[in-house]
């Protein structure tokens, strides 16, 4: 790992990855119906975030 990373992450040890918050976010359904719910909820913001990310850098 770089040093910059090491330093990023030294001053924000409270910063969880997005990965963690995923895995939470899905870890807290109540069944696999719930679970299927909130990967197809993640996955319509990947897209929309993509798109989004898209029309900015076009604008």
């Amino acid at each position: 790992m770089s040093k910059f990373m090491q330093l990023i992450k030294a001053l924000t040890p409270h910063l969880k990855s997005q990965k963690e918050l995923d895995d939470a976010y899905l870890a807290q359904a109540a069944d696999i119906h719930d679970l299927e719910a909130r990967m197809q909820a993640m996955q319509a913001m990947q897209v929309h975030d993509r798109l989004a990310f898209r029309a900015r850098l076009f604008a």
